[in-house]
């Protein structure tokens, strides 16, 4: 019985780019035709059909050149892959992608379990808030403690500077039963002369609040005539006499104007007074603290310039028919 050998294929010593430069030949394409469909440099071309694969930038985007040549050239490009993996190796190749059942959302403000927390906070807050300020408005007042304190030492200080000193119910302070008067000298003499009754705390304070009322009216205890101060008049008058002296103190401009005109007027803190297009017919009234610093864009469309009441000529500052000026001219 003869046995029949089977011929193992030879190994690929180079890839035969060859046969793809006939294939592009027999269509009668230029390199240029083919890089030029392909997108590729003409050098790309010339090293796939001299197969000079070394020369691409990847094996591994050689294996997408030679699908797309062979596709535009009609001729199967699995061949020529085949010949390029037996040349550098099989592809490595990656792993699957396991598909997911289920992605873990991220809570959104619009969830319902967001939006339903959030409602609850706001009722909690709602009903809180008037239960907090109806505690603190409505708080039980301790009888005991308001007597302690009623009882305690008590010091108020009138409207002539004086400090009164008053003790607690048949406690006198400092070992006299009268009021101390700690601030001025001659009120201690005379007010220790005259002899307080013993009596209750509570009293006491009520008759010293009354005499310590700001009447702004002080009365010298050694029997000088009562001095009336009024703090209020006296600060009206006072800002009544800044005020005039600031209006004295302002400056006024005024600008007519027969055609349309840009206009800037700034006073002598650099704050702007005006700043705007004046046209035919309309008028710049301003007052200010001088001096003024004015620019005017189209000063042959100014009729009339006035500063606190006297014509001033621009055409000396006007250049190019922009006028720049500051008033009071020097």
């Amino acid at each position: 019985m003869s046995t029949e050998s089977i011929a193992e294929p030879s190994e690929v010593q180079r890839f035969p780019g060859e046969r793809l430069q006939a294939a592009r030949l027999a269509k009668g394409a230029t390199v240029e035709e083919i890089s030029g469909k392909l997108h590729l440099p003409g050098s790309y071309i010339h090293a796939l059909e001299n197969g000079e694969l070394d020369k691409l930038p990847s094996i591994v985007f050689a294996r997408g050149y030679i699908r797309s040549y062979a596709g535009l050239i009609d001729i199967d490009a699995e061949e020529f892959i085949g010949y390029l993996d037996q040349l550098y190796g099989q592809p490595q190749k990656t792993r699957g992608v396991r598909s997911v059942n289920k992605v873990r959302q991220q809570v959104r403000v619009g969830h319902p379990v967001v939006r339903t927390f959030s409602w609850l906070i706001g009722i909690v807050v709602v009903v809180a808030a008037p239960l907090w300020w109806w505690n603190t408005q409505n708080a039980t007042i301790d009888p005991q403690a308001l007597m302690n304190e009623v009882n305690s030492v008590i010091s108020v200080e009138t409207g002539d500077g004086q400090t009164l000193v008053v003790s607690p119910e048949n406690q006198p302070v400092a070992g006299a039963d009268a009021i101390v008067v700690d601030s001025n000298p001659e009120a201690n003499t005379a007010i220790s002369e005259a002899s307080v009754p013993e009596k209750p705390a509570t009293q006491a304070l009520s008759e010293i609040s009354a005499a310590a009322a700001p009447t702004r009216n002080a009365t010298n205890v050694q029997g000088q005539q009562p001095v009336a101060v009024t703090v209020d008049a006296e600060a009206a008058a006072a800002e009544e006499e800044r005020q005039q002296v600031r209006a004295a103190a302002l400056s006024r401009l005024t600008i007519d104007f027969s055609g349309e005109c840009w206009v800037t007027i700034r006073d002598r803190d650099g704050k702007s007074l005006f700043n705007n297009v004046r046209r035919n017919g309309q008028q710049v009234d301003v007052t200010g603290e001088a001096p003024f610093s004015v620019l005017l864009g189209a000063a042959n469309g100014v009729t009339s310039f006035r500063f606190n009441d006297e014509d001033v000529d621009i055409s000396p500052f006007s250049k190019n028919n922009v006028a720049r000026l500051t008033l009071p001219l020097e």
